[in-house]
């Protein structure tokens, strides 16, 4: 029983990562984009 719940939780846990590592890159992009118009 226990042991279901873990998996059952674990695709929401990858997409949960995937999600945060996606708006992490997205941040990322923009201060670079952003520095980089400031620079010019």
């Amino acid at each position: 029983m226990y042991d279901k719940k873990i998996i059952q939780k674990k695709p929401y846990f990858i997409t949960l990562v995937s999600f945060s590592f996606v708006n992490f890159a997205l941040k990322k992009q923009k201060t670079t984009k952003e520095t980089k118009t400031n620079t010019i």
